[in-house]
């Protein structure tokens, strides 16, 4: 990822991953359509799985921690800009351990939908 600057697919893929931090209860039908909406972006996989991790997680994991938190989506251009931001940001490294300390409480519930959305 060398620039911070998101091309439309990659703004429209933070738009399709940001599904998964609405709600935890995705089935097989959510799985298809976030499937589907990745793939017209023609990005690789690997790139996808990414941007999950390192730039659309820290982002979007705060949503996880309140039961009143952002249920009905997030505007693209917002989501895009703080992508872009976490993208140019010098990663503040305790931030960064914070980060990674909820991923790992959150990594087997993304990480089954996301090889779930990877089967489509």
């Amino acid at each position: 990822m060398a620039s911070a600057r998101l091309t439309p697919a990659e703004k429209k893929c933070c738009t399709l991953l940001s599904e998964l931090f609405l709600d935890i209860w995705l089935g097989p039908h959510d799985h298809f359509l976030i499937a589907r909406g990745l793939r017209k972006l023609d990005l690789p996989v690997d790139t996808i799985e990414h941007m999950l991790h390192y730039e659309v997680f820290p982002v979007l994991w705060t949503n996880f921690l309140c039961t009143a938190g952002e249920w009905g989506g997030w505007d693209e251009d917002w989501l895009a800009d703080q992508v872009e931001k976490w993208r140019k940001s010098a990663r503040n490294l305790l931030y960064m351990g914070w980060v990674w300390l909820w991923w790992r409480c959150f990594e087997n519930p993304l990480m089954e939908h996301w090889n779930e959305i990877k089967k489509w």
